[in-house]
């Protein structure tokens, strides 16, 4: 875990911690081998603020398809949006709170999975972008 936020994380958390959105944030929480940014357990909704490219994309898809297998839903949110436009940071969060299938993001990985027969294994929608599925779906 990191001591110091960066800083688009410390301008978002200002925000979510006057909980002016109507639920509870904790920030740099762990669930299972990972610490996400921010999450609010009883909504099972977990925020991650990214820098634009990752150097290692295939940690941040292990991470999301952890969690979504375990029925978080994982919102990504690029620095820079959070530091140029923090209320329609606030907005984005507000909407996937309450209707979730309505956030599209191209950061949202999520976004790409799909539950794939009885054993809930995960597998990459049809329409997701090559960038995303020339890595494998991690295992559980």
């Amino acid at each position: 875990m990191r001591r110091e936020p960066t800083r688009a994380e410390h301008e978002l958390w200002q925000q979510l911690r006057r909980g002016q959105i109507g639920v509870r944030f904790r920030r740099q929480e762990p669930i299972g081998p990972f610490i996400v940014d921010f999450v609010c357990l009883t909504r099972r909704f977990v925020i991650e603020v990214d820098g634009g490219i990752h150097d290692d994309i295939r940690k941040d898809l292990a991470r999301d398809a952890w969690l979504i297998r375990r029925g978080f839903f994982v919102l990504h949110l690029d620095n820079d949006h959070v530091l140029e436009d923090i209320d329609g940071a606030m907005d984005l969060i507000e909407q996937a709170l309450h209707d979730p299938d309505s956030v599209f993001d191209p950061l949202n990985v999520a976004e790409f999975f799909v539950t794939d027969g009885i054993d809930g294994d995960l597998r990459w929608k049809h329409d997701a972008p090559p960038s995303l599925t020339r890595f494998p779906v991690p295992p559980p």
